[in-house]
């Protein structure tokens, strides 16, 4: 969408993508200075009507969008704990007994 220059499908595949990441993850994507200024860009493009959003511009969202994304798959962002304990838990040592077993 971004390298179509379609500023309100580049804001919806934005949204999609950070509404799908983790909180604490999705305000550093957002503070990122990569993806900070553009996605200001595009806002001010869609909601104040005070710049134009171009080509140009989607395709830079879209290269910074893809450089924060493999950072993200590199240090992943563990907001809690696991909900499951381990599917297989180590079992119990128990002592042989005499006959080998």
């Amino acid at each position: 969408m971004a390298r179509t220059g379609d500023a309100r499908a580049t804001y919806a595949a934005l949204t999609t993508w950070l509404c799908r990441l983790p909180p604490d993850a999705r305000r550093r994507v957002r503070a990122d200075p990569r993806l900070a200024p553009p996605i200001q860009q595009l806002e001010r493009a869609l909601f104040r009507g005070d710049d134009d959003w171009s080509v140009e511009q989607g395709r830079s969202l879209r290269d910074a969008v893809a450089d924060v994304h493999r950072d993200l798959k590199r240090d992943p962002v563990r907001t809690h704990p696991p909900d499951l304990p381990p599917l297989n838990p180590p079992l119990p040592a128990f002592p042989a007994d005499r006959s080998g077993r």
